[in-house]
C-alpha cells in the first residue's frame, strides 16, 4: 500500500539539464524564498455589498489554509468582529466578509499548503 503523503511531494527532479545546472536553479529558488520574493500572497480588495470575495489561483488546492491580515483600518475592524474567513477549493479561495458598502477594505493573504 502506498504512503499517500509521498505521492504528493515535490520531486528534485523536475528541474532540466545537467546535475549542476539543476542545483544552480534550486540555489536560485531557495534565495528567492529566502528574500520572500514567492507568488503565494495576495492583496485582496473586498467588493462593496457583496459577502464573498473569489480569487482565482492555479495552484490552490482544497484543504489548503489561506491566512490573512488586515491591510486597512476598516478590514482590521471586520476581522476584530470576527466578520471575516477564508476557504479554499482547486483553484481558488474564498474570502467571506460581511456586505459592508464600505470601499478600500483590503486584506493581505498568504496561501500554504
Amino acid at each position: 500500500m502506498a504512503d499517500e503523503r509521498r505521492v504528493n511531494e515535490p520531486q528534485l527532479y523536475k528541474f532540466a539539464g545537467q546535475p549542476e545546472d539543476s542545483f544552480r536553479e534550486l540555489g536560485d529558488l531557495l534565495r528567492s524564498v529566502l528574500k520572500g520574493q514567492t507568488n503565494n500572497y495576495f492583496n485582496v480588495e473586498f467588493e462593496p455589498n457583496a459577502t464573498q470575495t473569489v480569487v482565482s489561483v492555479e495552484y490552490a488546492r482544497t484543504g489548503g489554509i489561506a491566512n490573512f491580515s488586515a491591510a486597512s483600518q476598516s478590514a482590521a475592524t471586520a476581522i476584530a468582529a470576527g466578520l471575516i474567513w477564508t476557504t479554499v477549493e482547486n483553484g481558488q479561495f474564498t474570502v467571506h466578509h460581511d456586505s459592508s458598502s464600505e470601499t478600500g477594505r483590503l486584506i493581505g493573504v498568504t496561501l500554504a499548503g
